[in-house]
């Protein structure tokens, strides 16, 4: 089963091209969140992972909270 299948994102139609689509997350999709930074934080421990993922963490374990909580709520508008 696909993303969409599953409710996790949905399709729009593009504002500005009938050829094109956009992709949202819905809210199952946004609340596959935490799951999402866990799993990042623990390919982190064990695997090479691209500098920007390593930034990016490094903000994450900042704040795990904040962060996600901040991530949540731009992802909802």
């Amino acid at each position: 089963m696909t993303l969409e299948e599953n409710k996790i994102i949905e399709k729009l139609a593009h504002p500005d091209s009938k050829a094109k689509v956009l992709y949202r997350l819905t809210r199952k999709g946004i609340d596959l969140l935490p799951l999402m930074i866990e799993i990042n934080l623990w390919a982190e421990k064990y695997f090479s992972i691209p500098e920007d993922r390593k930034t990016l963490l490094k903000e994450v374990k900042k704040d795990k909270a904040g962060f996600i909580k901040a991530a949540i709520k731009e992802l909802e508008r």
